[in-house]
């Protein structure tokens, strides 16, 4: 029997870029890109975190170089009481609350808020780990990932999702999914492109599916039209053949599958939507 889970989302500041970044055919003037990140409360599991958004530790991370090219390439605004942990403060929930932390990769504005959690265990695939641990100076920063924002114990808290006995490749789509808890629940599902080894999450609330697509598109609109990112993004991207597969998988998924519906982190309909439905 499948478990429900109960799904919030919220987000800790934001980045501003060019539209025509995500919509090269229609985008005009300057985007907000707000860090979304999900609160999921499972029956068995507690609390259970799917990335952080921004905190204002980004700031003294990228001071210096090469960190400093970080927040030239994508100016970022958060203040100190939209960070994760001081939003589930202000409802009621302590840090030491969240028993797991799904990262979806470790861009900043997915793991700002990391250092908040340290009692959560971590779910993240071997290859973003991976790259993570070995991508130094300005190499990392190329990447996305700014080393202060990692905790020491990093790999000591971890749960991989290739390590998990019951996985499956959906024949239609080819992506790849990994049952979380094996109760249904929380599916962890391979999308690897935009960054090294990111993953998202289907989940299984008492309303609907919900698939946390992280960063695989920016916006509903573009992904509805088929419309890729402009290639300069590709500056930041990992792969740009597997973005282009990834988001081809996604979309047949998508049309085998119309009852789900996907949420992208940086989509500005995204909190709207969960706002009204969730």
């Amino acid at each position: 029997m499948v478990s429900n889970v109960e799904l919030t989302l919220f987000h800790s500041g934001y980045c501003t870029a060019h539209a025509a970044i995500v919509d090269p055919e229609l985008g005009r003037g300057k985007s907000r890109f707000y860090a979304v990140w999900a609160l999921i409360k499972h029956a068995a599991h507690g609390y259970i975190l799917f990335d952080t958004g921004y905190h204002p530790r980004f700031y003294e991370a990228t001071k210096k170089f090469p960190g400093k090219f970080y927040a030239w390439a994508t100016p970022v605004f958060i203040e100190q009481s939209e960070s994760a942990v001081e939003r589930l403060q202000s409802i009621g929930i302590k840090a030491s609350e969240i028993n797991y932390l799904i990262l979806s990769h470790f861009h900043a504005d997915h793991i700002g808020g990391l250092l908040d959690f340290p009692k959560a265990k971590l779910v993240c695939s071997a290859k973003a780990l991976q790259e993570a641990k070995t991508k130094q100076g300005i190499s990392a920063v190329r990447k996305g990932i700014l080393k202060s924002l990692l905790p020491k114990d990093l790999e000591e808290r971890i749960i991989f999702p290739e390590m998990l006995t019951n996985n499956f490749i959906e024949t239609t789509s080819g992506l790849k999914f990994y049952d979380l808890f094996q109760d249904g629940s929380i599916q962890l599902i391979d999308l690897p492109g935009h960054a090294c080894g990111m993953i998202g999450a289907l989940l299984q609330t008492q309303k609907e599916k919900i698939l946390l697509a992280s960063d695989t598109s920016w916006s509903d609109d573009t992904f509805a039209r088929q419309v890729l990112p402009s290639k300069w993004s590709n500056l930041f991207f990992d792969s740009w053949n597997d973005y282009c597969s990834t988001f081809k998988k996604l979309f047949l998924y998508h049309q085998n599958n119309p009852e789900v519906k996907i949420l992208f982190t940086h989509c500005p309909d995204t909190l709207l939507y969960c706002a009204n439905h969730v």
